[in-house]
């Protein structure tokens, strides 16, 4: 770890006097007698100052891990902890999934055994409707397994791009370290690092498992013929919300654009029709956005 700091050291220092050098030139470019090599500087710095470089980002960080360029050029160290930690997330994707899929096997069985032993004659539920039931059971809980795989897989790749986003901000300036008002309470409790690993394989197990119920109860509604009409009837209903929706937001970002510009009124006689037009339609819409307002109220007093 010490010899890449020192590489990823050298290669700087060579980077930055590479630069001075394109930006002031060697000293067979600069006429001494006419020219100070600080007016070549400005207008060398003029013409290459504009050079900007992409670093962060999912695909970046892993072909410079892989490449070890990361180590080698940018000089981001990581710990062999959380390299293990992300070994272990990435197993604890694929456990969570077999775990998840297991579970669907036996929640569809103890469905069906329940079934029977309630209802033996099969009056409230025939046997048609209940394999139906054991059927789409099974689907909605495999397809939520395979989503949830998908989502834990997306979350182990993203964990290390991000330490490596903050260790380039923070590097940078763009995250505070000494400025920052909570310094001195981050500074009090450099032990609170401890709790990362613990934090990486609960995360997965947690978004594995809600992903899958969430996918799953989407899918049952679907699958299954007792729940499908009510379904499809309740994306109706959001594919009716959404359409005047988004019309009206089309709608409002062109005529924003054609009779405003900023807090000034370009056509005033259009902008007041546009304005009765939005309180008229808003006196519909009003006690929704109100309901919406008062469930985000409740919701953020409870949590």
């Amino acid at each position: 770890a010490e010899a890449q700091v020192k590489v990823s050291a050298t290669k700087k220092t060579h980077l930055i006097v590479r630069n001075a050098l394109d930006v002031h030139g060697s000293a067979d470019d600069i006429d001494f007698s006419k020219n100070k090599s600080s007016s070549l500087a400005l207008l060398n710095f003029g013409r290459k100052g504009e050079e900007f470089d992409t670093v962060g980002g999912l695909r970046w960080t892993w072909h410079n891990l892989w490449t070890g360029k990361l180590s080698e050029v940018e000089g981001v160290l990581i710990p062999s902890k959380l390299l293990t930690a992300n070994i272990m997330q990435l197993i604890m994707s694929v456990f969570v999934t077999i775990l998840l899929t297991i579970t669907t096997r036996k929640a569809a069985a103890k469905a069906e055994d329940f079934i029977r032993e309630n209802d033996p004659t099969g009056l409230m539920v025939d046997d048609a409707l209940l394999a139906n039931l054991v059927e789409s059971i099974r689907v909605s809980g495999y397809v939520g397994a395979g989503f949830s795989f998908v989502a834990c897989f997306l979350l182990t790749l993203a964990y290390l791009p991000s330490i490596v986003r903050s260790t380039l901000q923070f590097r940078c300036g763009d995250i505070p370290s000494l400025g920052d008002a909570h310094f001195k309470k981050y500074a009090g409790s450099p032990d609170s690092v401890s709790k990362v690993p613990g934090s990486m394989f609960w995360a997965i197990f947690h978004a594995g498992v809600a992903v899958w119920c969430v996918v799953g109860v989407i899918i049952f509604f679907f699958a299954f013929d007792g729940t499908r009409n009510t379904a499809y009837n309740t994306v109706g209903q959001i594919i009716g919300f959404l359409i005047p929706t988004i019309f009206k937001l089309t709608l409002l970002y062109f005529m924003r654009n054609r009779f405003y510009a900023g807090q000034y009124r370009r056509q005033p006689v259009s902008a007041n029709y546009l304005g009765l037009a939005l309180q008229c339609l808003d006196y519909a819409l009003a006690f929704g956005y109100m309901m919406f307002r008062a469930v985000k109220l409740a919701l953020t007093i409870v949590y």
